[in-house]
């Protein structure tokens, strides 16, 4: 893999052919807190909190059954969210947006306000509404294996 912060149409002249590119992708920051509605999560819905060496994973479970989850990082100054998701059939019902409600939680909690991640295309617009703002494009390259 070699992931770039840039539009691929300004560096694709200086790689070989034999690299394939994977979706677009945004650098994404938020410094000021996220909006979210006044809403609590569903009853059938409930956090779990698993640290792993400097990672928190946050899940929302359902009957012991992951429906949604996303880690935390702190380095230096900034609280890093990764690998955002919910899973198909709990999608439309908000989980995605109380996840980002409890990380963010977290990271203040720890005193960090300066929040960074990378979105796809599909999480883009959930971020956006949250207050996320585009810092940079965000572009992944592979040498598939033959």
């Amino acid at each position: 893999f070699l992931k770039v912060c840039a539009l691929f149409d300004e560096f694709k002249d200086k790689i070989p052919d034999r690299w394939v590119l994977q979706p677009q992708g945004y650098m994404m920051y938020c410094s000021s807190p996220m909006k979210f509605p006044d809403k609590n999560l569903p009853d059938e819905y409930r956090f779990e909190y698993k640290y792993d060496d400097s990672v928190l994973l946050v899940s929302i479970m359902e009957n012991n059954k992951v429906a949604s989850s996303g880690r935390i990082v702190f380095v230096d100054d900034l609280a890093v969210y990764d690998r955002i998701f919910t899973e198909e059939n709990h999608r439309r019902k908000g989980l995605a947006g109380f996840l980002m409600k409890e990380l963010e939680k977290v990271a203040l909690s720890k005193g960090f306000s300066n929040n960074f991640l990378v979105a796809t295309e599909q999480g883009k617009k959930l971020y956006e509404l949250l207050g996320w703002k585009l810092y940079s494009f965000y572009t992944s390259i592979v040498i598939e294996r033959e």
